[in-house]
Formats: C-alpha cells, structure tokens, sequence
C-alpha cells in the first residue's frame, strides 16, 4: 500500500514558437518586447543549409518556380525544384537573389522591398528542413519586462561555439534557434481500490486543494521544464543535468520534493510547427515526452498506471 492516497504531478508544456537564425534577431526581439510575450525555453539545433541555384527563379502565371541546394553529409548537396503557388507577380516587379544566395528579394524599379529567408520560405514544403538537430537547451529568464530570449542569445558564448563548429566541420548545415513558450499542467490521480465507499469525492476535493496550494513560480517551471529535457535529449553542448536530473540536492527545483511532488513531465510539441527533433541519444518525433519520477518506487504509484483514475488540471 502507498504511503498517500493520491499523488501530484507536473507537467510543462514547451511549445516551439518560432525557428529564426542570428540574423533575425533585432526583428524578434522588437516583436517580443512590443507585445510583451515571453518565451523561456529555447533549443539550438541544426538543420540543412539551403541555397538557391543562381538563375533557377522564374516567375509564372500561379506563383513563380525555383531550385534550390539542399545540404546533405560529406559537403554534398541535392537539387530540388519547388513551385511557389500564389498570385501572379507583377510585371513591374523582380525576383532576385545575391551571393550567397540565401535569401530571396522582392525589387521593384532597382529597389529592395522585401526580403525572405529561402530557409523560412521552404520550410513548409521541405520536410528535411523541419528536422531540428538538437545540440543545446537554455533558458532566457531575466530581470526587467524588457528581458527576452534574444537579450539571452546575443552574448552567448556556447551558442558562438556552435556557429564556429558547425561552420567548420558540418558546413553542409546551418544552426537555428527554436525560442518556446511553456505551460504547467497539474495531474492528479488516486487509487480507486484504496478508498472507501462514499470517500472519493473527499479525496477529489484534498487532492484538488493540495494541487492549488502547491503550484510553482514561473521560475520554477522554466527550470524543471528545461532540466528534464537536457537530460532527455542529453544535448552535446550542455553540461548540466545530462546525467543527474532529478537531484534532490539541486536548489533549481526544491519546491518540487518540498511538495512532495511525485513525477515531473516536460512536453516539446512540435506538431504545430510540424518540427520533429532528434540527436544521437533521441529518435525523431514531434511530440518529445520526457518523464521522471521524484520519489521512490516504495513511495509513489506510477503516474501512468492504467488502473488509476486520472485527474486533469490546467493553470490551476
């Protein structure tokens, strides 16, 4: 029998927001801060570097026609041609692109007036490019309304290290950034079999007051959510919790023994974005599920124990 009636859960919900690159930085950190949204869980990864095949755009009567190079292992690269459907394209106007030919421009009488990553462009229709390699999971938590992800990002030594890495040894890829909002969920659950008849509304009403009062900060949340996927993903270029999350001893996520917490969970749900992440420790999947019990087996039920009734609370 389990020393509690019922048990307490945490699950944080890390849902990618955005993919950019370093050279979209001052666009989104101007978005952030004007419509003061936060996301406090990014991930660095990679995925193939695109170039477009100087010559290859030609416009058409529904959209225009392109080829690009998509990179592959051992410096090389494969041609593909995409049709980009839409309304005609003026006359007037001219699709271009310059050396290095990442981005595609808008020009109309020998101006600019808008520029497109061919990366951001293609995502969509390329499902190689919606592969993210994960090689580091952080936080961006700071003092201030004006602290984003970006203010993070911009002096960070580890994620320079990637871009030097990555330019040297797998020039065939490109690193990207995935910023993410999070989300708590508080699961409850209780034995059936270890209650008496009429006492299960009791139960309901102290699990459901002890999920209340024993909630998390923001903080808190965005250390739990990120530690648990570190270990998960045990990313090359992090160093902690790759080993040894969960740890009673590690200040970061006390309050979660203190409540006598039994399982913490972190969600990376890519299925909006339609992202899949992998590495070499994680096979690719859209909906990242990592799990890790608090307690000890003498001490606690499993959370996913079919024979439980399960409770399910949002922003308690």
């Amino acid at each position: 029998m389990t020393s509690s009636l019922f048990e307490a859960g945490l699950s944080v919900i890390v849902t990618p927001e955005a993919v950019i690159q370093q050279d979209q930085f001052d666009v989104v950190d101007a978005y952030l801060k004007r419509e003061g949204v936060q996301w406090p869980i990014y991930v660095v990864g990679t995925c193939p570097r695109v170039v477009i095949v100087d010559g290859s755009i030609a416009k058409g009567n529904d959209g225009f026609i392109l080829s690009v190079n998509i990179g592959a292992p051992g410096n090389q690269s494969f041609e593909r041609h995409f049709h980009i459907q839409g309304p005609p394209v003026p006359d007037d106007v001219e699709l271009i692109s310059r050396s290095p030919f990442r981005v595609l421009t808008t020009q109309k009488d020998g101006q600019d007036i808008q520029h497109v990553k061919i990366s951001d462009l293609l995502r969509d229709s390329a499902e190689e490019l919606r592969r993210i390699r994960v090689c580091y999971i952080g936080q961006a938590v700071g003092d201030g309304e004006d602290y984003t992800v970006i203010n993070r990002l911009s002096s960070h030594s580890t994620l320079q290290q990637i871009y030097f890495d990555v330019a040297n040894n797998e020039p065939h890829l490109e690193v990207c950034i995935i910023p993410c909002s999070i989300e708590p969920y508080y699961l409850g659950l209780i034995l059936p079999n270890a209650t008496e008849e009429g006492e299960e509304d009791d139960l309901v009403s102290r699990m459901r007051t002890h999920l209340t009062e024993n909630t998390f900060p923001d903080r808190q949340l965005v250390n739990l959510g990120e530690a648990a996927l570190i270990r998960h993903f045990q990313p090359r270029y992090n160093s902690m919790y790759t080993k040894n999350f969960p740890d009673e001893a590690h200040v970061g996520y006390k309050e979660a023994y203190l409540a006598r917490y039994n399982a913490i969970l972190a969600e990376l749900c890519g299925e909006e974005m339609d992202l899949t992440f992998y590495n070499d420790v994680v096979s690719p999947m859209d909906h990242v599920l990592a799990q890790y019990s608090l307690l000890s087996e003498a001490d606690r039920i499993s959370m996913l124990d079919p024979k439980t009734w399960f409770f399910h609370y949002q922003n308690i």
